[in-house]
C-alpha cells in the first residue's frame, strides 16, 4: 500500500495526479514531489550559470536612435515554432507579420513532416525565411521547447551572422 505523505496535499492538480496514478510506487513519488514543492525544496536555487556571457563579439551592436518616420526601421527576427497540420493558420500568421526587412526562423517539429514539406515549398520564394537543418520533437511547456529555443538563438547569433537584427520575438 501507498505511504502516508509527509505533508497535506491540497493542490487540485496533485490530487488529480494521485487519483490517476496506477501504482503505489507512482503515488509515493507524486506525494514526495508535491511535498518538496510545497516546502520550496524541489528545485536547487543555487545553480551556477556556466553559459558564455554576452553576444557574439563579431556582431557589434550599434545603437541607432529611432524617430517615427526617420531612420531605418528596427529589424526583427520572428521565431515560429510550429507543429501539427495547420498550414492555413500559419499562412495567415505569416501574412499578418511579414515584412521584407524582418527575418523569419521557422522550426517545424520533428514529428510534423507534412507541415514541414508544405511550409518549405510555400516559403521558398522568401529570402528572409530560414528553416534550420535540424528539427527536434518538442513538447509544449517542456524542457525540449527550451532546448530548441536556445539552439535556435545560438544559430541566429553564430551561424546566421549575415542577418542584421535588433529584436527577437518568439512566437
Amino acid at each position: 500500500s501507498s505511504k502516508t505523505p509527509k505533508c497535506e496535499i491540497i493542490h487540485k492538480d496533485a490530487i488529480s495526479a494521485l487519483n490517476r496514478a496506477k501504482t503505489d510506487e507512482c503515488k509515493d513519488m507524486i506525494k514526495e514531489i508535491v511535498c518538496l514543492s510545497q516546502e520550496d525544496k524541489l528545485y536547487n536555487t543555487s545553480i551556477i550559470n556556466t553559459c558564455p556571457k554576452g553576444r557574439n563579439p563579431a556582431k557589434q551592436f550599434k545603437a541607432i536612435p529611432y524617430t517615427e518616420g526617420v531612420g531605418p526601421l528596427p529589424r526583427v527576427v520572428f521565431l515560429l515554432s510550429v507543429h501539427g497540420r495547420a498550414v492555413r493558420q500559419i499562412k495567415r500568421l505569416f501574412k499578418a507579420i511579414y515584412h521584407s526587412d524582418h527575418y523569419y526562423y521557422i522550426h517545424v517539429d520533428f514529428n510534423s513532416d507534412y507541415l514541414f514539406s508544405e511550409l518549405k515549398s510555400m516559403m521558398a520564394e522568401y529570402p528572409n525565411v530560414y528553416f534550420p537543418t535540424w528539427r527536434m520533437a518538442t513538447i509544449w511547456g517542456g524542457a525540449s521547447l527550451l532546448q530548441m529555443l536556445l539552439r535556435a538563438l545560438e544559430e541566429l547569433e553564430y551561424v546566421l551572422t549575415e542577418w542584421k537584427w535588433d529584436f527577437f520575438i518568439n512566437l
